[in-house]
């Protein structure tokens, strides 16, 4: 049976303001620990939401989604977490030399089901997918350099000011500035 809720009354989908904030929690935490900038932040919602269909609720604690939507046991040896540091194999067909590497340093930020995975080569910013990589698994993947937390005015990239919250700068506070 459904129920429609009010208007702009989100308090009234208990469920699915607990599913979102899970979700969030889960992103946000993945995004600390991974250090990838937060233009990523869509990638770690997908790789979220991906993973917890591979974990039991607490309403179905002995079937996890992806096996009630499947029908049958699911794999779950391709899991890995968000952001761990991966070495791809450069195909032969790419390698324009034998002396060029076979391997690339990469970040895991996601999945293409259980055939491949999405990966960030941050030297040059390039996403791509690959079935053939290997995980670092003996070291952390913790972040060298953690997102921040704070910003400062003007950096918080889920703010911005409209026009006329900004202020007006006459040329003479310009010239007294420098």
């Amino acid at each position: 049976m459904f129920e429609f809720t009010a208007p702009y009354a989100h308090q009234q989908n208990g469920a699915a303001e607990r599913s979102m904030r899970t979700i969030l929690d889960i992103t946000r935490s993945n995004m600390a620990e991974s250090g990838l900038p937060l233009k990523y932040w869509a990638d770690a919602v997908k790789t979220a939401i991906y993973v917890r269909n591979f974990i039991p609720s607490s309403r179905r604690s002995r079937v996890v989604p992806a096996e009630a939507w499947h029908g049958k046991r699911q794999d779950v040896s391709h899991l890995c977490p968000f952001g761990t540091t991966a070495y791809a194999h450069v195909p032969a067909e790419l390698n324009t030399s034998k002396l060029h590497p076979k391997s690339l340093k990469v970040y895991l930020i996601g999945y293409y089901g259980h055939k491949a995975y999405k990966l960030l080569d941050r030297s040059t910013g390039e996403i791509f997918k690959s079935r053939d990589v290997i995980f670092e698994e003996g070291s952390t993947h913790y972040a060298t350099q953690p997102t921040p937390t704070r910003f400062d005015e003007g950096d918080d990239p889920f703010t911005t000011k409209l026009p006329h919250q900004l202020e007006e700068i006459t040329t003479d506070e310009l010239k007294d500035n420098q």
